[in-house]
């Protein structure tokens, strides 16, 4: 009897078939998707083919191009994108990220454009002066923020306010080409240990390029930083003792209490996180506590305070506590109990009296 299936039967290679015919699919459908760091929209949404050089088979292409990654930011604004966010949403979408290269940045700086004139309405008359020199100093600060910050986050988080004439800025929007350098205030030297690129506050020297000529322009500028709230830098789990490797800031959002989010990382180090924090996501003043250094069940070390004295026993802790709190205590020796207060890991210390002292013996 023959125990080997019959090869020229054509059903015995139809499984063969379907594995090549999957492997064919997937390559025909993978593409390269390479992102920009710096992407300039005018429509309400983002979408994959904005950020992104997509190259590949034309009907995979046109799918991811299409993708939703969420609304613009407001005109004349800007947001930044992470490159694994956008993979997450990718997944989420039903594509999968593993058939496909991922090249470029790892940040992606989208900012809104203000909206051009419609067919309809008519060109900004040189009459309307503020809003010439609005557009204007919003493109020279573009350029200046870019060129003075590397790291798209960091430029984020600064503002340039330039002094511009109505002249002035109509000189610069017709410009082919614009270049600058910062000017520091005559007798003053930028300290060399400054956080800044440039001295906050001085003139900026604009080199405004025409067909055929050079003008040169002398702007007063002041350097501000936003508002700006601390942030998680990745997923952070409840329990978690905060340390500057988990945070980094970013620009308030529009219509949020700066009283219920952290402005400054020094006020939230060494502190414990009392809820998960996804990554990007305000670190709120309730969501903290200091860090429990005794927990409830802990052997503690127990010293005792007097005039001249300092005793050392021990005790198990009946409560939890951090650095500062006052928690019950049992002593191991007779099993009374006495309160004390927190003040290192494991460590809780006594001021006492005569009858506090003989309890604890």
């Amino acid at each position: 009897m023959n125990r080997f299936p019959d090869t020229n039967h054509p059903w015995c290679w139809l499984p063969a078939w379907w594995f090549c015919l999957a492997a064919v699919a997937a390559a025909a459908g993978a593409a390269e998707i390479e992102f920009r760091s710096t992407v300039r929209i005018q429509r309400p949404v983002v979408r994959l083919g904005d950020v992104a050089q997509i190259t590949g088979p034309s009907a995979q292409v046109q799918r991811l191009q299409q993708v939703e990654l969420g609304p613009a930011p407001p005109p004349g604004e800007r947001v930044l994108l992470r490159a694994s966010g956008i993979r997450q949403q990718l997944w989420r979408r039903g594509f999968a990220p593993a058939e496909h290269v991922f090249r470029g940045a790892s940040v992606i700086e989208v900012f809104r454009a203000e909206p051009g004139p419609t067919r309809r309405e008519a060109p900004v008359r040189k009459t309307d002066s503020a809003q010439l020199r609005q557009q204007a100093a919003r493109r020279l600060a573009a350029l200046a923020l870019r060129q003075w910050f590397a790291d798209p986050e960091q430029r984020a988080l600064w503002d340039l306010e330039l002094a511009l004439t109505a002249q002035q800025a109509q000189t610069v929007l017709q410009a082919q080409r614009l270049s600058l350098a910062p000017l520091p205030p005559a007798g003053v030297a930028r300290p060399a240990d400054s956080p800044l690129p440039v001295p906050p506050v001085g003139e900026l020297l604009v080199q405004v390029h025409g067909e055929n000529s050079v003008l040169p322009l002398r702007l007063a500028y002041r350097l501000k930083q936003r508002p700006v709230m601390v942030v998680a830098a990745t997923g952070l789990a409840r329990g978690t003792v905060l340390q500057r490797r988990h945070l980094r800031l970013a620009p308030l959002r529009r219509g949020m209490n700066p009283q219920a989010v952290a402005a400054e990382m020094e006020t939230v180090l060494g502190w414990e996180l009392t809820r998960t924090i996804r990554p990007g996501e305000p670190i709120p003043p309730a969501a903290l506590r200091r860090p429990v250094l005794v927990r409830r069940g802990d052997v503690v070390d127990v010293v005792v305070l007097a005039p001249g004295v300092r005793l050392r026993t021990r005790g198990r802790a009946r409560s939890a506590g951090a650095q500062g709190d006052v928690i019950e205590v049992e002593s191991l020796l007779n099993r009374k109990t006495f309160f004390a207060r927190v003040v290192d890991v494991q460590t809780v210390q006594v001021q006492a009296t005569a009858t506090t002292a003989g309890g604890v013996r």
